[in-house]
């Protein structure tokens, strides 16, 4: 996944979290801005965990960026 639309959801007004997948099936969860970083270079991008962990991705195995679907409330509210 190039750097550049990576960087478009990371820092995108509102914020929406999403969610990465890789080629190999594997999901992360970006909550927020806070749990995501992409290098200076574009070669790597870090998923910092709600567990405590990060995990170290290279952006060239991104396959997808997921929106997270977020309820609207109904017209009835």
């Amino acid at each position: 996944m190039s750097p550049e639309i990576l960087r478009k959801y990371h820092h995108a007004s509102p914020f929406v979290p999403f969610f990465l997948r890789t080629d190999d099936r594997r999901t992360f969860h970006v909550p927020s801005e806070d749990y995501f970083s992409v290098s200076p270079t574009g070669r790597v991008a870090i998923v910092f965990l709600q567990t405590g962990g990060h995990a170290t991705l290279d952006t060239a195995t991104i396959s997808e960026i997921v929106p997270e679907r977020v309820e609207q409330p109904s017209a009835d509210a």
